[in-house]
């Protein structure tokens, strides 16, 4: 018996000597385990996901090359072979590798674009600005730029913190809210420098101009925001004035929060304490023609039929606040309010317009094609 055991390990041993030392020899480099390529593998496979890149290709690789590492640590040392874990890591690198660089080469090209879009928000957002210096829009289109304005620099800030995809969709939302706002703003100009009602406005400053010979005339011009107090034929006095939340819209109702336009006169010189605000110059509206385009309106369905026509448009005091906040009337700052005030008198009277025609804001907006120069880019 102890024979037999004998003589099978000596078998055993010259089995290793003829077959299982010539296979080690001849693999040795696979039999090692493939830990350096596993580890190079495993760190460019988590770069790639901490970048959200596309590694599932990568990861499945990565994982069937471990499955082959358990495998073969299973077998006896001198029938290892790591040389197909080896391919699988190898596979897993490059893939990730590949996804990673495209990845990031992806990631400039965006951050490029993103900051190119950027400065043309920037610059929109400038031009914007520079229309609202200039021409009354109204608070409601004020607040619209000054969100849009907000969600432009918040977007900035998100992208020097390297939150990237939270800057993108806030500056694509500030971008759109932007030139909705700007398509919307040239609309409204369009309409309101029309040929027919620059003439009208003309007519009725060179009215007041002549009337003014004759007594002391207050003439309201929206789009420059002041009121001049004509006499002579002459400028006496400007001030400076804020209107109604929808300054250039011509007042057609009640709650419409325009200022009206056409010809008026003071009917009432309120006091320190007749009025709310300081002091205050109640005027005729609605006159006839505020009637008559009030019922002409209703008619053609315009306007609702259980719309009134409102009143109570003033000039008075507690301007200042550099917006238009009234609902209708023409405000300004107390003393310069105190100064008129003592100007007028009662029948006085006040000529509301648009414009005198000298305000070239809107052919500076088609000079510049602010949009059509931002989409080429």
């Amino acid at each position: 018996m102890k024979f037999l055991y004998k003589s099978l390990i000596i078998l055993i041993f010259l089995a290793l000597l003829s077959y299982g030392i010539p296979y080690y020899i001849e693999n040795k480099e696979n039999i090692k385990e493939p830990k350096q390529i596993e580890e190079i593998s495993k760190k460019i496979l988590y770069k790639g996901q901490k970048l959200e890149a596309k590694t599932e290709e990568a990861q499945n690789y990565y994982y069937r090359g471990r499955k082959q590492v358990i495998y073969q640590k299973n077998k006896l040392f001198l029938f290892r072979d790591y040389s197909y874990s080896n391919y699988l890591f190898q596979k897993s690198f490059e893939i990730a590798l590949k996804e990673t660089l495209n990845f990031k080469e992806k990631q400039k090209k965006e951050k490029e674009e993103f900051l190119k879009k950027l400065e043309e928000a920037k610059f929109i957002n400038s031009q914007i600005m520079e229309i609202f210096d200039k021409i009354p829009l109204g608070s409601y289109n004020y607040k619209r730029f000054l969100i849009s304005s907000a969600s432009l620099k918040e977007a900035e800030n998100l992208y020097n913190l390297k939150i990237f995809d939270k800057a993108k969709k806030k500056l694509e939302n500030a971008y759109v809210e932007n030139e909705n706002l700007y398509i919307k703003i040239k609309e409204s100009l369009k309409n309101f420098y029309s040929p027919e009602k620059l003439r009208e406005w003309k007519n009725l400053y060179n009215e007041a101009l002549i009337l003014s010979n004759e007594l002391n005339v207050i003439v309201v011009i929206k789009d420059e925001r002041i009121l001049k107090v004509l006499r002579n034929g002459k400028i006496f006095k400007t001030y400076s004035v804020e209107f109604g939340k929808n300054p250039l819209e011509k007042k057609t109702k009640s709650g419409d929060f325009a200022t009206p336009e056409g010809r008026y006169k003071i009917v009432e010189k309120k006091g320190f304490n007749k009025t709310k605000y300081y002091l205050a110059l109640l005027l005729n509206y609605p006159n006839e023609e505020d009637k008559r385009r009030f019922e002409e309106a209703k008619k053609k369905g315009l306007i609702p039929k259980n719309a009134r026509i409102g009143g109570l448009i003033e000039i008075h005091g507690d301007g200042g606040q550099g917006i238009d906040w009234t609902e209708g009337c023409v405000a300004l700052q107390n003393e310069d309010m105190k100064e008129l005030f003592n100007l007028t008198s009662k029948g006085t009277p006040v000529y509301i317009i648009g414009s005198k025609g000298n305000n070239n804001v809107l052919s500076n907006l088609d000079d510049k094609k602010i949009w059509k120069n931002s989409k080429k880019s």
